[in-house]
């Protein structure tokens, strides 16, 4: 079978992984780079990249850079941009017409009830000063981008085709982070970011989906950087638990849908740079832009040759064939996409918008130690922190004659950060939820630690 080479960049904040991926019968991929980048430097390090990369690459974006996110719609509502836009923007703290976001409909079927039939959406948006930044530099390096997807949804190209949910864990190979990332059907449903990995983190998380999502994966797949874990520690009659080499940078150079509709394909696009002073300069094109390309005006006379003119003319066309091959051998039709494992089909459950960890260090939280035992305030920060909450502030109370544990939360938070707070301080503690947290209070969200904890 003809193979060919794509050029991957696998972008973390602080590291970026150059990689080529031969794809074929037996996909492989061979890292030909790493680096350290700051915004100060990241200009160089692009330059860099592009003497030891191909021409054209493709970007696979750690989650730090993305919100990811599923909507519905009614059956009998238009899809439009404008429609997708305002339904996610409620669950996006970014403004959608700042930045750059795409949306897919969600066509395989995924477990879901509703009295009225729905139009699912999977929606990826970036974070704007995070990738502002990296534009503004692709630009200066002009580096052709074909394509952009962030990691989760890389893992759930995976579960094509399959009608039940994988718990992907993927360990960074650098970072030291984790990814937790449930999918179904080539859809991301939920993740979180982890900072540690234990077997702990791993139960809260199946927890989590289970009584939120009303979806327990059955078959837990660890990748990445698995040259460290030990699968007895999370053996567990409930689940299969194995590691499989389930490479993001491979699923990357398989995406297809590069062009066509809104709603038939997920490819984000790069950020325009804002110049003072000046209009919005688009950076290079891409190769799946349909824009026309600027030619300089060649000199005429009556006097120029015509066998000249024939010549050039001749010189065009061939060049427009070559290009045309070349985009056919670049964009490959019926290349298989690797697959996990199948395993148990599960009954069909609903489809609930996914919470995602924007909503986790969204709200700041202060936590308070009412109990007179010493630590009890940091134990309980270390948990939160672990789950991509935002905690600011740690100290002692007015007094260590608190009971139950309290949870104050102003006006503004939401019940998706309210729900897996209150399923992780269960787990340790007896609770309640106290009045409402004044306007003014410096958090967004108090909680008084009461002596009542759980063995």
């Amino acid at each position: 079978m003809f193979q060919n080479k794509k050029s991957i960049l696998f972008i973390t904040k602080s590291k970026i992984t150059v990689s080529n991926v031969t794809i074929g019968d037996n996909p492989t991929e061979k890292i030909i780079g790493q680096f350290d980048w700051t915004p100060s430097t990241l200009d160089n390090v692009l330059l860099r990249i592009k003497r030891i990369s191909n021409d054209i690459v493709r970007i696979l974006l750690s989650e730090e850079f993305v919100y990811v996110v599923n909507v519905s719609l009614p059956s009998n509502l238009i899809v439009t941009k404008d429609v997708v836009r305002q339904k996610a923007q409620q669950l996006i703290p970014e403004n959608l017409k700042e930045t750059v976001w795409d949306f897919k409909e969600i066509v395989n079927p995924l477990p879901y009830s509703s009295k009225q039939p729905i139009i699912p959406i999977q929606v990826v948006a970036v974070v704007k000063t995070l990738f502002e930044t990296l534009s503004k530099s692709i630009a200066n390096a002009e580096l052709r981008v074909e394509a952009i997807e962030p990691l989760s949804y890389a893992l759930a190209r995976y579960t094509k085709k399959q009608n039940q949910s994988f718990l992907f864990v993927y360990i960074y190979r650098i970072a030291g982070e984790t990814l937790l990332t449930l999918a179904q059907n080539e859809t991301v449903l939920t993740t979180q970011r982890i900072n540690t990995l234990t077997p702990t983190n791993i139960n809260q998380f199946i927890a989590f989906v289970k009584e939120t999502f009303l979806v327990e994966p059955k078959n837990i797949v660890f990748c990445g950087n698995t040259k460290n874990i030990d699968l007895k520690q999370y053996e567990n009659p409930n689940f299969k638990v194995e590691i499989q080499n389930i490479n993001p940078a491979i699923s990357l150079a398989y995406k297809e849908d590069i062009k066509g509709k809104d709603e038939d394909v997920l490819n984000l696009q790069l950020l325009k740079v804002f110049q003072k002073n000046t209009k919005i300069q688009d950076l290079p094109k891409q190769v799946s832009s349909n824009a026309s390309k600027k030619y300089t005006k060649a000199p005429t006379s009556n006097h120029f040759p015509k066998i000249i003119i024939v010549i050039i003319f001749l010189i065009m066309l061939g060049g427009i064939g070559a290009i045309l091959m070349y985009n056919k051998n670049i964009l490959p039709k019926n290349k298989p996409t690797p697959t996990p494992t199948p395993i148990q089909v599960l009954s069909p459950t609903p489809l609930i918008t996914p919470i995602t960890e924007i909503y986790l260090s969204k709200y700041t939280i202060t936590i308070l130690n009412g109990t007179g035992r010493e630590g009890e305030a940091t134990k309980l920060e270390a948990l939160l922190i672990d789950n991509g909450f935002n905690v600011v502030k740690t100290g002692n109370a007015d007094n260590f004659n608190y009971e139950k544990t309290q949870l104050r939360f102003k006006e503004k938070v939401q019940d998706e950060a309210k729900l897996p707070l209150d399923k992780l301080i269960k787990t340790l503690y007896d609770f309640s939820v106290g009045t409402k947290l004044e306007d003014e209070y410096e958090s967004d969200i108090l909680i008084i630690v009461g002596k009542s904890i759980k063995e």
